[in-house]
């Protein structure tokens, strides 16, 4: 499992694209080896550091990606069909460098980026290999689980199976929804940030399965939607953002979008502007979804703790998630 802090520094400076391309916008790959070949980005600052968590991909003859970098600042796609393509880099604030790259059959290809004059805090970062981290997350179950007639010996709104992240959806019956999910114990700061929610939904059944971010920590024995916060209502048709019963803020434009099947991955980004404003980016496998303008009333944004739950009234089977990645991105002078 892979969970805990970094701090890693990033410099702007103009993309570098480490490719000489000639005509690259019309060229005819006809007459040239059609064999896949390795393409590979690395993103780094102008000192040669790597940067974690910016996303990479390529669109043309077909699409590869995205895939965030790791560690070590790279993304590899092994099987590149030969063609005209678009690099496209998307740093953590959600900003793109775009480059037109021709790629030639039998040559393996090294795209270089740089960038810089930002620095990010990783607070999660939890694919549950290990199970369900105590010290890290705390379960959230507005109903009692153990009166569920169906949920067995697991009675608990999540279990972890074979690394995967499952929320049960059992549900008691009536109208009363059955909420259920995990909470971040520790509390986070949204202001003077960017903050980006990474969600790797493996399964989603007929049911919402939304993150948010409330006032308070909570485990049990209340709605959380009536604590002052928000969301991102993510169900298998739709996503939008939502804000709780207990706010008084506001969304625009205040529209929802469709989504596909699960898989999906989802990426959640708040910027904030100033006072309580933020804006808000949904990309879903990369592409952009859903956008807008959040007001967060009288939140507090300085102390809030990001939740994932269950809320459905009709037990529509399991849903189960891979991986949660958490972190800021904060501008430096």
């Amino acid at each position: 499992m892979r969970s805990g802090s970094l701090r890693t520094k990033i410099l702007f400076t103009t993309v570098v694209l480490a490719v000489v391309v000639l005509g690259a916008a019309c060229m005819d790959f006809s007459k040239f080896s059609k064999a896949p070949v390795s393409v590979s980005f690395s993103i780094t600052d102008p000192d040669g550091n790597p940067l974690e968590h910016v996303e990479a991909r390529l669109e043309g003859p077909q699409k590869y990606g995205p895939a965030a970098t790791q560690a070590d600042g790279t993304v590899v796609f092994p099987f590149v069909v030969p063609g005209n393509y678009q690099a496209i880099v998307r740093y953590p604030d959600g900003l793109e460098d775009i480059r037109r790259v021709p790629v030639w059959g039998g040559k393996d290809l090294v795209l270089a980026f740089e960038r810089g004059a930002f620095s990010v805090e990783t607070r999660v970062a939890d694919d549950f290999s290990g199970g369900l981290n105590d010290s890290v997350w705390a379960v959230y179950d507005y109903i009692d689980y153990s009166k569920a007639g169906d949920v067995g010996s697991d009675p608990s709104p999540v279990v972890v199976r074979d690394g995967r992240l499952i929320f049960q959806n059992f549900h008691t019956g009536g109208w009363t929804q059955n909420q259920g999910g995990i909470v971040l114990r520790e509390a986070l700061d949204l202001t003077g940030a960017t903050t980006v929610v990474d969600i790797a939904y493996a399964e989603h059944n007929w049911t919402e399965l939304n993150p948010g971010f409330f006032n308070e920590f909570i485990t049990g024995g209340e709605d959380i939607f009536n604590i002052n916060g928000f969301r991102l209502t993510v169900e298998p048709n739709y996503l939008d953002t939502r804000i709780s019963f207990g706010g008084d803020g506001s969304f625009q434009p205040g529209f929802n979008t469709g989504l596909s099947a699960a898989p999906f991955k989802i990426r959640w980004v708040l910027t904030h502007e100033q006072g309580q404003d933020f804006t808000v980016k949904v990309y879903v496998d990369g592409d952009l979804k859903h956008q807008g303008r959040l007001n967060i009333g009288t939140m507090n944004a300085e102390a809030v703790h990001f939740y994932l739950w269950v809320a459905n009234n009709a037990h529509q089977g399991p849903s189960a998630i891979d991986e949660i990645v958490l972190f800021q991105v904060y501008e430096e002078e």
